[in-house]
């Protein structure tokens, strides 16, 4: 079975080695034996804790 970390890992080394190569998160799975549908429920999983945000000022609360 693969944990949090796994995958973790495994996103990490696909934007450092994946995307500059131009190859698909599918393919770079398959190269590494994860199962796509394995890390994509991960994926969707963890992106809905993860909330974006931007802080364009700063106000004093004092």
């Amino acid at each position: 079975m693969y944990s949090y970390n796994d995958f973790e890992r495994l996103f990490l080394r696909y934007k450092l080695e994946g995307i500059p190569a131009g190859i698909s998160i599918e393919k770079f799975c398959m190269s590494n034996q994860v199962p796509y549908n394995l890390f994509s429920k991960w994926y969707k999983d963890t992106q809905k804790k993860i909330v974006p945000v931007q802080v364009l000022g700063v106000t004093s609360l004092f």
